[in-house]
């Protein structure tokens, strides 16, 4: 009787499931071999490792990549929306910049993570992290305190939707026009601080006209300015405007406030033509 050969399940290097017994064992691996978790701590950029980013893998796998402190592996794994707390809180420790930035870029990263991140000691990691759409707020305001001369950080905390009604009023008087134009011209600043800024210098008058949350109050008062540039932007607020405020603007003494209200009343025209034509 002829001895049967032991019986193994293969994966060949084409991705095809084989039964069996296989001798091709060069563009063979068996399944198995799947169980054991990935370590890559190479260094060839020629080798495509987005699949990290996206296939899935479990804790011990991704626990093996982040031992291998492999940048080029790393930067993927950061980018997954799966990692757990713990993960993320060892990549966030990662020595190389690319990786912390891939992390702080993650629609998936936590918000006590994103904390950390937004101290990093690269700028460019404290930017994506108040950039990150789960920023929490207090690391908003800790960033908009601490970034001292960096106007720009400090103009991405104030823009961003986490911020909150205490952090743009305090935003909204500060002494520099960069920042409190950021914080007038969100369109969920508060009331008080709209009504404030309405009766501020031409910059802030001029974020207070160009806001769509304003109300046709201040749009009304704004619309009798004495700067035509700041009539014309009330013109341009569809939002904004009542009726009556823009037919008043329609016959403005400046020709560039009176072709705005035209265009916006064209644009009106059109909206209640389609309208009624539904």
């Amino acid at each position: 009787m002829k001895k049967q050969r032991p019986t193994r399940s293969y994966t060949r290097a084409d991705g095809t499931r084989v039964s069996g017994y296989d001798s091709r064992r060069d563009v063979a691996t068996p399944t198995h071999a799947a169980a054991t978790p990935p370590v890559d701590n190479g260094w060839d950029s020629s080798v495509d490792r987005s699949a990290y980013a996206t296939t899935e893998l479990r804790p011990a796998q991704v626990d093996a990549l982040i031992a291998g402190r492999n940048p080029a592996a790393l930067v993927h794994v950061a980018e997954r929306r799966n990692l757990t707390r713990e993960h993320q809180f060892r990549i966030a420790d990662d020595r190389e910049m690319v990786v912390r930035h891939a992390l702080a870029s993650n629609p998936g990263a936590r918000p006590d993570v994103l904390d950390q991140l937004s101290r990093d000691a690269d700028v460019r990691v404290r930017a994506a992290a108040l950039e990150n759409p789960t920023c929490p707020a207090g690391a908003l305001r800790d960033a908009y305190r601490s970034a001292l001369e960096d106007v720009e950080l400090k103009a991405t905390a104030v823009a961003h939707e986490n911020a909150d009604a205490a952090f743009i009023r305090a935003a909204a008087s500060d002494p520099d026009p960069v920042l409190r134009s950021t914080a007038i011209g969100r369109w969920d600043a508060p009331a008080d601080v709209l009504a404030l800024a309405a009766n501020g210098d031409n910059l802030d008058r001029l974020c207070v006209a160009e806001n769509p949350g304003a109300g046709s109050q201040l749009m009304s008062q704004l619309s009798k300015s004495a700067e035509p540039e700041i009539r014309a932007a009330c013109a341009g607020n569809l939002l904004a405007l009542d009726d009556e405020t823009l037919a008043r603007l329609e016959t403005d003494d400046d020709a560039r406030v009176r072709a705005v209200a035209a265009h916006s009343r064209r644009i009106l025209d059109a909206i209640d033509e389609r309208l009624g034509a539904a």
